[in-house]
């Protein structure tokens, strides 16, 4: 959209000066003088560009837009003042996808376009049912009993949406709460087989070693005996020795 700057009179007479988005210079007039604004000029600003706030459009927004437009067509609104009204209302930070969808529509309508060709051109906003009773609606002269439907079953769709999410909310916490501890389980088991694995293989080993210390301890005491008996038999033989030196001598 476009930035026009204008200087109008008021309904008191009072002049006023401003600024105004819209599509074209006849968009912006028009949607001036719905403001019940006399035009005394108006020129497009230096900058030239589009300055369409880029953002989304929630499902409150849409169900407030659907409600308000509905309540002003019902009490006999032009559908034109109703969008332009609404345009006004719209918060440019907080609403700005809002404000900028509104503002493209209503520079359609103004132009000639039905409401329902003029949202048809945002099928990200306004979905196939939306635009299909809005052209039923402009068809049978019902446009504002449509409205109020349409913004009855977005609220009803919107509520339920939210029930689900919340039903959703707690089977999916217990389910992360219970694959950590089960995960938890299976580590602390895991860790437990290693540290016991680890405990046998040090039992073994110390096992081994008593048994070679005492394999050590009894071949040590196999060989003092060997060594004893060895000496008390040189001593008996050194003894045999001698006896028969004596006997030899004596004869």
């Amino acid at each position: 959209m476009l930035t026009f700057a204008y200087s109008a009179r008021d309904s008191a007479g009072k002049t006023i000066s401003g600024v105004q988005e819209a599509l074209n210079e006849d968009n912006a007039i028009n949607t001036l003088m719905t403001r019940g604004l006399m035009v005394l000029s108006i020129q497009q600003r230096a900058a030239g560009k589009a300055m369409a706030p880029r953002g989304k459009v929630n499902e409150t927004d849409l169900v407030i837009f659907t409600r308000q437009l509905a309540t002003m067509v019902y009490a006999g609104l032009p559908l034109v003042s109703g969008l332009t009204a609404l345009y006004e209302q719209a918060d440019p930070k907080k609403q700005a996808g809002l404000r900028r969808v509104v503002g493209e529509v209503s520079a359609l309508v103004q132009q000639g376009d039905s409401f329902f060709e003029a949202i048809s051109k945002h099928p990200a906003i306004f979905n196939r049912l939306y635009t299909s009773m809005v052209k039923a609606g402009e068809s049978g002269g019902l446009l504002a009993e449509i409205l109020d439907r349409l913004a009855t079953f977005l609220e009803s769709a919107a509520r339920l949406k939210k029930k689900v999410k919340s039903a959703m909310t707690y089977p999916v916490i217990v389910l992360f709460i219970a694959l950590s501890i089960t995960t938890f389980l299976i580590v602390r088991a895991e860790v437990g087989e290693d540290f016991a694995e680890d405990g046998d293989d040090a039992d073994d080993e110390e096992g081994g070693d008593g048994k070679r210390d005492e394999e050590d301890d009894d071949g040590v005491g196999h060989g003092g005996l060997d060594l004893l008996f060895q000496a008390c038999g040189g001593f008996e033989e050194g003894g045999e020795t001698v006896e028969n030196l004596g006997e030899e001598t004596a004869g």
